[in-house]
């Protein structure tokens, strides 16, 4: 027999419990597929994300079944984290070293990515988009040849990294070695 409600909430993480028992009392009063993620406590401590897809239907009988799925997404969620903690360390190695990184689409001339210190060091506004002649009216004059240089080379040999030094029109960024991937 499978597990009924009450020992799905009582197997679900204390912090999670609420949510899960407001879900399964709101399709017990009105029957319909839902979807919801939420962690169990197991009896020996350790804990497991769920992702459960179900539909509840009224049996012959008028109680409610629920028939669905419900998956271990642990490992994913685990993955996630470690991500989002590696995104924060390099943020800050970032801002500590006052080195910024990007991506950009050179047949678009738009950036597919960019951190928060290439804002900070180029003086964008973290949701601005920006422009190729915003970008250009912050480097010195001097050194806009040899910008246009990178990117007909990077467009014509496909490469996809390189770096070069270049001098800035903000006072913040005296001198920047760009090294774009």
């Amino acid at each position: 027999m499978p597990p009924g409600p009450q020992l799905v909430v009582e197997r679900t993480h204390p912090e999670d419990r609420a949510s899960v028992k407001e879900l399964i009392d709101r399709t017990m009063r009105d029957p319909s597929d839902f979807e919801h993620e939420y962690r169990l406590l197991l009896p020996d401590g350790s804990v497991k994300h769920i992702h459960a897809q179900a539909r509840a239907t009224r049996t012959a009988s008028g109680d409610i079944e629920f028939v669905g799925a419900a998956t271990d997404i642990t490992a994913a969620r685990r993955a996630e984290q470690q991500l989002r903690r590696s995104e924060a360390y390099l943020a800050e190695a970032q801002h500590l070293s006052h080195t910024g990184s990007w991506s950009w689409d050179v047949y678009c001339l738009d950036f597919i990515y960019r951190s928060a210190e290439v804002d900070r060091l180029f003086g964008f506004s973290p949701q601005e988009p920006v422009s190729i002649e915003t970008i250009r009216s912050r480097i010195h004059p001097d050194d806009l040849p040899r910008l246009q240089e990178v990117q007909r080379q990077a467009i014509e040999h496909k490469e996809r990294r390189f770096e070069y030094d270049l001098k800035s029109n903000l006072a913040s960024m005296a001198t920047a070695r760009i090294r774009p991937g």
